[in-house]
């Protein structure tokens, strides 16, 4: 059993630790929570908050993550995020990730020239039955991509350990589909309950998992300040990855508008969600696309930006 580590914080001088950014107070000590939300790419920002937060002097108590926040929370809940962030890294550039390229969404098959009508017609004739065995697959089969993309991401990054082995204590979000009621995984396999809270209705199986059958939550509660929250001095750090609220895009695939409408009711829990938290960190990184793991380096940027800006803004209110 490793040893968890038992973080504070506190609105004077240990919170002064956070880079020197907070003001002295005597107000009482509190626990530093993070709630990391769901945004498919887009959450490897989290990476950059997580960094930050670290470099500030952060002993973070607990993390609760839901789909890809729950994918980051276990990749960094042995407290090297440096380490966490290079894998990650290293894992979405391999080939092996590569590979799977022409599966995602988001993605279409490679075009021909234009230049010669002949190729024009087999091209036309490439992308229909390529959109026709995606429509075949989502029609006839239990999810849009195979679920071998995302066991291979989690056994990668995430370590074959109980939840209850973390250095640093996790909470895994996630839908059963049955019950229709939330479930908060705080024991058990990390890898199951990762694979769990990420597999995007439709786009993966479901993952089975005792008299439970367990999907992404992220439509419904992409932001999880509500089952972070457990003690009542639980400081809530909420970091929210979630898209831009307006987006002009051609939406001419049923994939585009199912996703759309998905990004429309997270943006109506995360409002709920900012109202439970303490102080809320929010990326710019809402024009990424769900699947565009491409921007890593700038993601991880952007994460780490926001959390400095937050931190100051918290410890330098208007």
């Amino acid at each position: 059993m490793i040893r968890k580590m038992p973080g504070r914080i506190l609105r004077g001088p240990m919170l002064n630790r956070l880079g020197s950014v907070l003001p002295q107070s005597r107000e009482p000590v509190r626990t530093p929570v993070v709630a990391l939300g769901g945004g498919g790419a887009r959450g490897i920002a989290h990476l950059g908050v997580l960094e930050q937060l670290q470099q500030s002097g952060c002993q973070i108590a607990r993390m609760v993550g839901v789909s890809i926040g729950s994918l980051v929370a276990a990749m960094c809940s042995g407290g090297q995020i440096a380490q966490a962030q290079q894998a990650a890294r290293d894992y979405l550039f391999s080939e092996r990730f590569r590979s799977h390229g022409h599966l995602l969404p988001g993605t279409e098959p490679a075009q021909f020239s234009p230049e010669a009508s002949l190729l024009t017609f087999f091209d036309r004739i490439k992308r229909l039955v390529h959109n026709g065995r995606r429509l075949n697959r989502l029609m006839n089969h239990p999810s849009l991509l195979p679920e071998n993309i995302l066991v291979e991401a989690v056994e990668t990054l995430v370590p074959d350990i109980d939840i209850t082995e973390t250095q640093i204590p996790l909470r895994v979000i996630a839908a059963d589909l049955k019950s229709g009621r939330p479930v908060v995984l705080r024991s058990g396999s990390l890898r199951t309950a990762v694979q769990a809270s990420a597999s995007i209705p439709g786009v993966f199986p479901p993952v089975p998992l005792g008299d439970k059958l367990l999907c992404d939550i992220g439509g419904i509660d992409s932001l999880p300040s509500h089952a972070a929250r457990e003690q009542a001095d639980d400081f809530l750090i909420a970091v929210d990855v979630g898209p831009e609220t307006a987006k002009d895009q051609d939406y001419h695939r049923a994939i585009d508008v199912l996703m759309r409408m998905e990004e429309i009711a997270e943006w109506a829990s995360r409002q709920q969600a900012y109202a439970t938290s303490d102080l809320v960190i929010r990326p710019h990184v809402g024009d990424c696309a769900w699947y565009d793991f491409d921007r890593f380096d700038d993601l991880v940027a952007a994460g780490r930006e926001a959390a400095c800006k937050a931190l100051r803004r918290f410890a330098h209110p208007a």
